[in-house]
């Protein structure tokens, strides 16, 4: 999951498959800041109103 959501890759992984994203998936990396997807819905931070 880490790589495929944070882009973090290992080295030496034995099996590197997409566990979660479909292997056709080239949007980036959902779970970093930086990222814009053509979805994307930014949720309110703890605490403010809507």
């Amino acid at each position: 999951e880490t790589a495929e959501l944070f882009g973090i890759k290992f080295k030496d992984h034995p099996d590197p498959r997409p566990l979660l994203l479909i292997e056709e998936w080239d949007e980036g990396y959902p779970m970093r800041k930086d990222w814009e997807g053509k979805d994307f819905i930014r949720m309110p931070e703890v605490g403010q109103e809507k």
